[in-house]
């Protein structure tokens, strides 16, 4: 029953909070200078262990054998508590983060309504993207996620967290953070195989959410001014890659809707892109701020020559239309968004564009102002522009 499953959760989410603070508070203690010390006081009693055992060999008649064994008994002792207590913290950091993980796969997969949790599955998020790589306090960690969340959590829990989810894709085997995961590659590997198909589920699943994230990642070679390349440094070719591929998977898997909505939303971001880079000093110089035709401006763009006039981008392609980026739908905990000829919950589908924009009356960059109308009606002005 419903009640039945807000306790179950409720009480799964008090232990993997408990947990899940037991080990931020084990794992910071185990990475503190003071540990590491401990550890080299340790090592140093290991190896005068090892001393004292060569000297008995050696003094086989000396009176002070006697005193050597009785020295060797004390820090023999000494040397198997501290390697157990040691390994017994050592371990627990494991077992904390399993645990806690667990709880809250628990918890979030019997919370199918629409209460917000994105607390617990911001938290349980940074767990696995703290520990995606690691071979030895982590372990298996992917497959446990891959158990865990991807088959028994509802993919609308995710959705608020896109930004961060998605730009952890990449098309590499390793990692290029040192500081952030370990240099092995099968974990890395096996870490974007699992975040992939978490991304692949909420573009399935949350379309109108997710696409648009994906597809200006695979947009990063399409960025101009002069925050280019830094842009492009923080994204990389293989963040590019990796989106690029994840798409072309997705329209492969699902040609008859998922694959069309993907092209329509590949042209629009495609004409707004065309638009925010197209130039305005002729028409700031001229004073002329009101009623541009957007077929003019994107006339003078040489440099985005891919992309089609904003106003008419949309008239030849497929009957499943795009949102309004600028009022997406309400989440919909069952991904009850439509056939996608209908206007989704909370938003309307794109029917089309005023053929004229303005331009702002102040700014460096000058942005454009279009209209965007709602297949409903609904007029929506939006700011487009090209930062840098």
């Amino acid at each position: 029953s419903d009640k039945s499953a807000k306790l179950l959760a409720s009480t799964h989410f008090v232990l993997a909070e408990f947990v899940a603070n037991l080990y931020d508070s084990v794992e910071t203690r185990v990475s503190s200078q003071e540990w590491k010390s401990l550890g080299f006081a340790a090592d140093g009693r290991r190896k005068e262990l090892e001393e004292v055992a060569t000297m008995i060999k050696d003094c086989k008649k000396s009176p002070h054998k006697l005193n050597l064994k009785i020295e060797h008994s004390k820090l023999k002792k000494e040397v198997e508590m501290d390697t157990r207590e040691r390994r017994a913290v050592e371990d627990s950091v494991s077992q904390y983060l399993r645990l806690a993980i667990r709880a809250y796969g628990v918890a979030l997969a019997h919370c199918t309504g629409i209460s917000n949790h994105s607390k617990h599955v911001f938290r349980l998020v940074s767990l696995w993207f703290r520990n995606c790589n690691g071979t030895g306090k982590g372990g298996d960690i992917n497959a446990l996620v891959a158990d865990q969340v991807m088959s028994k959590i509802p993919s609308f829990h995710f959705v608020p967290l896109i930004y961060q989810i998605f730009s952890r894709i990449d098309a590499s085997s390793y990692s290029e953070d040192k500081d952030d995961y370990s240099n092995t590659e099968e974990y890395n590997e096996e870490f974007q195989n699992v975040l992939k198909r978490l991304i692949a589920r909420i573009c399935i699943e949350h379309p109108y959410h997710g696409l648009v994230q994906l597809i200006a990642l695979s947009n990063g070679h399409n960025v101009a001014g002069r925050q280019a390349s830094a842009y492009l440094n923080n994204v990389g070719d293989s963040k590019v890659e990796a989106s690029s591929n994840l798409l072309l998977s997705m329209k492969q898997d699902d040609p008859e809707k998922l694959c069309p909505l993907i092209e329509s939303y590949t042209i629009l971001i495609n004409a707004y892109i065309s638009l925010a880079t197209a130039p305005t000093k002729q028409y700031v110089d001229r004073r002329i701020t009101k009623n541009i035709a957007i077929r003019d401006l994107i006339k003078g763009n040489r440099s985005q020559s891919q992309g089609q006039p904003l106003d008419s981008c949309l008239r030849r392609s497929s009957s499943l239309k795009p949102c309004v980026l600028t009022k997406i739908p309400v989440i919909r905990p069952r991904a009850d968004y439509g056939d996608g000829l209908t206007d989704p919950v909370g938003s309307e589908l794109i029917s089309s564009f005023e053929s004229n924009c303005s331009l702002t009356e102040t700014g460096i960059h000058r942005p454009k102002i279009v209209v965007c109308i709602g297949s409903s009606g609904g007029k929506f002005k939006q700011l487009v522009c090209c930062i840098g």
